[in-house]
């Protein structure tokens, strides 16, 4: 499944769930910005930063994805905790920051890269079996 803008909405839905940090707003609005923020958001865009910028997304990405969000908020919580003091709001602008510096860089390697060589098949993508061997002549 190919899913372009991926990086896009990842990035907007941090910056928008960024947004639970805000101490005036309802409780059930909070809530529903973030946990995706704690629990999805850092870890796809970590993954897709991490990934190449051909590889597609499968069910393996988002289970990585699930993990590494997972961790990245325990880090997070641990670094808050023993610098500034852990709150909901100094870890909502963590994460969601963590979110979009991701899902940028993401976004960069995919347009910096694009997949252009998806169409061919991998043996032509190898390099030549002599090559690096000046022995074999050719």
């Amino acid at each position: 499944m190919r899913a372009p803008n991926a990086d896009l909405a990842c990035g907007l839905a941090g910056a928008v769930g960024m947004l639970a940090a805000v101490p005036d707003m309802p409780v059930v609005v909070r809530v529903l910005l973030g946990v995706p923020l704690v629990l999805f958001l850092p870890g796809f865009a970590a993954v897709r930063a991490v990934l190449p910028p051909w590889s597609p997304l499968r069910p393996e990405t988002l289970l990585a994805a699930l993990g590494a969000a997972l961790a990245l908020s325990v880090c997070a919580a641990t670094l808050l905790a023993v610098t500034v003091g852990l709150s909901g709001q100094a870890l909502a602008l963590t994460l969601g920051a963590v979110t979009v510096a991701a899902a940028g860089t993401a976004r960069f390697r995919r347009v910096r890269h694009p997949a252009k060589h998806l169409r061919t098949p991998w043996r032509e993508r190898l390099p030549p079996k002599h090559v690096g061997r000046p022995w074999l002549g050719r």
